[in-house]
């Protein structure tokens, strides 16, 4: 939506300040929080899959969204303190598909792991759930292993990304099938 934004301005040969930007990502924040207020898209089964999983393992969220836009959608699912940690997107964070977000949560987890007395992770024993090939070829590049999930692309895209596993929805997932394909 920004992306199109600034391609707007620039056909219309005005410029774009940070304050008509910050003004278009708060009006685009606020539809997004009306379209979703009462009915928020989430496949069946995926909350109680991302319960039972964070009863098992240490999850994160590494998404290019920002950090407002999270809360709310996790906030209105009731999964606020399902996660461990969150990344966003910010400044001088590289947007996937370059590995820097996936980088950046395995060392904030292995920070909180540290503080936790727990032996730190090497990115092979990390799971990466995505949607889109930019963030299949992320995970991929930062060494972790992944789940594609086919809700905004095909099965075929996943895999030409390079994930391990193509699902169509989470909720037929389970923790003991996570840890026996994975573990």
């Amino acid at each position: 939506m920004l992306l199109l934004s600034g391609h707007a301005y620039a056909r219309a040969n005005k410029s774009l300040s940070d304050e008509t930007m910050r003004e278009v990502v708060e009006r685009e924040h606020a539809k997004h929080r009306e379209l979703i207020a009462d009915d928020l898209p989430v496949p069946a089964g995926v909350i109680s899959f991302i319960k039972d999983v964070a009863r098992h393992y240490d999850l994160g969220i590494v998404s290019m969204a920002e950090r407002s836009e999270i809360d709310h959608v996790l906030k209105l699912a009731g999964i606020t303190h399902e996660f461990l940690l969150i990344v966003s997107a910010a400044p001088g964070l590289k947007h996937k598909p370059a590995p820097d977000c996936y980088c950046r949560a395995l060392e904030l987890l292995n920070e909180q792991r540290r503080s936790r007395r727990h032996l730190p992770l090497p990115p092979t024993e990390c799971l990466v759930i995505e949607d889109a090939p930019p963030g299949v070829e992320a995970a991929r590049g930062a060494g972790m292993r992944t789940i594609g999930v086919t809700t905004t692309v095909a099965e075929a895209r996943l895999r030409a990304a390079g994930a391990d596993i193509v699902t169509p929805n989470l909720g037929d997932w389970s923790t003991a099938a996570i840890h026996h394909l994975f573990g």
